[in-house]
């Protein structure tokens, strides 16, 4: 009888053990939640100039210049913060260069601080690259547009479009009045200069056409001088010179080229006016000066 008390008082003391861990295991929270981080790197998206568009303008006149204009639609999958509006550009070139060109007003038109967005969300910029620097004088022909775009990561995006600048005559007639001055009668007048600028993109020749000039004060017994009594020349030589018709002429060996810069091309004309006899006092009339494709 006296063996089983201890080995009584062991089975509880074991049971004991094992209550107290079945509790310490509640309480130190095998159950409670644990955070653990999570990583991950997203590469970088280049960025994707989806569309440009280029218009040219045709300047109207030697004196003024007009807009050029090229605008660009690009995205980015990273999102539009991601595409870096610092390194917009935008070269405009004729098809007698290239993009590598040296900005000039005839056929290199390069635009940077020209360029600015128009709206920027999402993953989306707009861009218009814009200025009022069109020359008169920029080559006729095929113009493009390659604009680049850098995003954040300094990958870079490009992309084209093409536009025409027709070619186009005009010209400045250089004096506001052909002035032959006072003309004895029977005698030829000397020579009168007349500075023609060629205000188009091409080569030129002029086409001629005038009136009779007539008496509005003091005449003679002969009040109307004819128009062929007006000739001219492209040199100072009157030997060789046309009679003005009331008709278009047209002086073929004109030959003045477009100019390529703001200081412009000129040629000059010659003048000559015959006073018939029986003419006196104040005669007027007109010249009319006309561009043609050479």
């Amino acid at each position: 009888m006296s063996l089983t008390k201890p080995i009584l008082l062991a089975l509880v003391g074991i049971l004991s053990v094992i209550l107290f861990l079945q509790v310490g295991n509640i309480v130190t929270g095998m159950a409670v939640s644990e955070q653990i981080p999570s990583n991950a790197t997203i590469q970088n998206a280049a960025p994707v100039v989806d569309s440009v568009t280029l218009t040219m303008g045709t300047p109207t006149a030697c004196s003024t210049t007009n807009t050029l204009e090229c605008k660009a639609n690009i995205h980015d999958q990273n999102g539009y913060t991601d595409i870096n509006n610092a390194t917009y550009k935008a070269v405009i070139y004729h098809s007698s260069t290239s993009e590598s060109c040296s900005s000039n007003y005839n056929d290199c038109y390069i635009f940077t601080t020209e360029c600015a967005d128009t709206a920027a969300a999402g993953d989306y910029r707009n861009v218009t690259c814009t200025a009022n620097v069109l020359r008169y004088y920029a080559k006729n022909g095929t113009w493009t547009c390659k604009f680049y775009v850098n995003d954040t990561s300094n990958q870079q995006a490009t992309n084209t479009d093409t536009d025409t600048l027709n070619a186009y005559t005009a010209l400045d007639v250089l004096s506001s009045v052909i002035e032959f001055g006072q003309v004895p009668v029977d005698t030829q007048s000397s020579a009168q200069t007349i500075g023609v600028q060629n205000c188009g993109n091409y080569q030129m020749d002029i086409n001629l056409t005038g009136t009779n000039m007539v008496c509005s004060s003091g005449c003679g017994t002969i009040t109307t001088i004819g128009v062929g009594n007006i000739t001219y020349n492209n040199v100072n030589n009157n030997a060789t010179a046309t009679a003005l018709t009331t008709s278009e002429a047209r002086i073929n060996n004109f030959n003045l080229d477009k100019a390529t810069s703001d200081a412009g091309n000129s040629n000059n004309t010659y003048w000559w006016l015959y006073a018939p006899h029986g003419t006196r006092g104040v005669y007027t009339g007109t010249v009319t000066f006309g561009a043609v494709l050479d």
